[in-house]
């Protein structure tokens, strides 16, 4: 059998915005996605606040202060705030 390893193909993401907009319907589908990926976001950004929540309370709190003086709700973790 083939052993196969694993070779990473480097990704210059605005590059492949730039081409991938220029296609007919790109643009209505990526807005229809903004939500999505917005929710994903989040989500990710609110894993790693959590887990300064857990380990360094300070730091934390000190992150969501400037989010939240800044008004970035949407990054804001505003579960454990309450």
């Amino acid at each position: 059998m083939v052993e196969l390893a694993y070779q990473p193909v480097p990704h210059d993401h605005d590059k492949f915005l730039a081409r991938a907009r220029q296609r007919p319907g790109f643009g209505a589908a990526y807005k229809r996605l903004a939500v999505d990926y917005a929710i994903a976001g989040n989500h990710h950004r609110q894993e790693e606040s959590m887990s300064l929540y857990e380990t360094d309370f300070y730091a934390w709190a000190n992150q969501q202060a400037g989010l939240l003086r800044a008004g970035d709700l949407s990054a804001a973790d505003l579960a454990n705030s309450a």
